[in-house]
């Protein structure tokens, strides 16, 4: 598990790929990578994300696998490059035909979405002197993944 931690932080995601799929299944933390790898496309990063991984390739949790596979692959390319193991629990209960929107698509569709709602911006609670922390989508929408 600390071989993997490690390995997770060092090297990039294509590398771990490369790696899992020519390692033997010889643990049950192999194997579990192996069929992350092949199933869903998508190695966790972490000692959390194995563990977590751990979790989800029992048998208990072969129909939340089955809807994972499904909703990957609806995903296009160029996003399912960028999702990690702990963004599958939130696309499997997101609306399915978000999935099909590009990124620019997405944003037009969230600003549209906040300007109907009222804002209250925060500030510290106390006399001292505050940090001023952008609230706006507009600061934040480049840091957005």
């Amino acid at each position: 598990m600390l071989a993997w931690e490690l390995a997770s932080r060092l090297y990039d995601s294509k590398t771990l790929h490369t790696w899992v799929k020519s390692m033997p299944a010889q643990s049950r933390v192999s194997a579990d990578l192996k069929a992350a790898a092949g199933l869903l496309g998508v190695l966790p990063r972490g000692r959390e994300g194995l563990l977590w991984l751990r979790y989800i390739m029992g048998e208990r949790n072969l129909d939340w696998r089955t809807r994972a596979q499904e909703v990957l692959a609806q995903i296009n390319s160029a996003h399912r490059q960028q999702i990690q193991l702990r963004h599958l629990p939130f696309l499997i209960r997101s609306d399915q035909t978000l999935l099909q929107l590009e990124r620019s698509q997405l944003i037009t569709r969230l600003r549209r979405n906040l300007a109907r709602r009222a804002h209250h911006l925060a500030t510290a609670s106390f006399d001292a002197r505050a940090k001023p922390y952008p609230q706006d989508l507009d600061h934040w929408v480049d840091k957005l993944s």
